[in-house]
């Protein structure tokens, strides 16, 4: 058994570093028939009823059976079933990360990925790339990803792991949310970074830090025009908050936004908010649920010191604010990845704490 734990890592790398490398290309799939659909639904309900019996967070459970009983209730229904096979498999996936030991080797192939996308990036937008760049101007052109917001996603969410093992990764959505001008992406880092000051013991270094970087994001905004009103994602947070009130309860239904908006705003297939699109997506129920999972995260890694992993938890859910890491193929897995590492940080510090009783 110990053999095979000794894997957990590399297998749990395959579709990490799979997903994380899918560049900006269309992949058409043909929709299988609807016996073959129902089957493969029900498979992931029996799949996500098991979580019951297996030993792993309350928050898992809840969300791997909630959000089955949520897809009767959508306006979309079809969709939101759909949606619900990645669900499930996002749970196991969690489940199985959390029994990972060794994370150095995963740790390893992430910086492997910040390294390939730095590289990228500075080719691109030099003009030098002229087979990477995916048929696409260098000016509009970043990384493995392409998007401007997709590309600072990944950014970030390599950042938030990868200050597990550095402090120095904090400058990495400094320097690309510079570099390919996103507002959201250097946030994000700047938040993250604010974390890790607090446990700087000069006082006058924390704050002068923090100002100087506080001055350039504001500059960098003015500059950009990012805080001209009703420029940016204004008025696409107005319009989600007044569809979710139209069904407060429920949602309009997971899976549902993108094709819901289309008929609003056909240029937001994302909200570019992942609270605001839960919200529409799931009610206030489901907005409740996803403030209480990080919220409760928040505060039992404070508790326990683990600033790192707060510093990391930040950056997602500043990242989260902006854009739409969740809904991001590239992402999701290394999100996933982080919060199992905090689990088990938890974990580890509560045997600790039995043991010295």
């Amino acid at each position: 058994m110990d053999k095979i734990r000794k894997l957990y890592p590399y297998l749990a790398l395959i579709p990490i570093i799979g997903l994380a490398l899918i560049p900006p290309i269309n992949i058409g799939l043909e929709a299988p028939s609807p016996l073959i659909t129902t089957w493969l639904i029900l498979i992931a309900a029996f799949l996500g009823f098991y979580t019951l019996f297996i030993k792993t967070n309350l928050f898992v459970k809840i969300i791997a059976i909630g959000t089955f009983i949520n897809c009767f209730f959508s306006r979309t229904p079809y969709l939101s079933f759909i949606t619900y096979l990645s669900i499930v498999a996002c749970c196991y996936f969690y489940i199985f990360c959390t029994r990972i030991e060794n994370w150095k080797p995963i740790f390893k192939a992430l910086q492997i990925v910040v390294l390939l996308n730095v590289v990228l990036i500075l080719f691109q937008i030099s003009g030098n790339d002229k087979l990477l760049n995916f048929g696409l101007p260098s000016i509009n052109c970043y990384g493995t990803i392409g998007s401007c917001n997709q590309v600072g996603g990944l950014i970030n969410s390599l950042t938030a792991i990868l200050v597990l093992v550095s402090p120095f990764y904090l400058a990495l959505p400094l320097f690309i949310g510079v570099v390919v001008k996103s507002m959201g992406t250097f946030f994000a880092g700047m938040l993250g970074l604010f974390v890790w000051l607090s446990q700087v013991k000069i006082k006058k270094i924390r704050i002068g830090v923090a100002a100087l970087l506080l001055i350039f994001f504001i500059i960098m905004g003015i500059k950009q025009n990012d805080f001209k009103e009703g420029s940016g994602r204004t008025p696409v947070w107005k319009k989600t908050i007044q569809l979710a009130n139209q069904h407060p309860i429920a949602g309009w239904g997971m899976g549902s936004y993108k094709y819901i908006m289309n008929s609003y705003m056909p240029t937001f297939r994302m909200a570019h908010n992942s609270s605001l699109q839960v919200l529409f997506e799931f009610g206030y129920p489901g907005l409740i649920f996803l403030i209480a999972l990080f919220g409760i995260l928040f505060y039992k890694l404070i508790k326990i010191k683990s600033m790192m992993c707060v510093s990391g938890l930040t950056i997602l859910i500043a990242d989260s604010m902006l854009h739409f890491p969740d809904r991001q193929i590239q992402v999701v897995l290394i999100i996933i990845a982080f919060l199992a590492y905090c689990t088990k940080e938890l974990s580890h510090d509560r045997n600790l704490a039995n043991r010295n009783m």
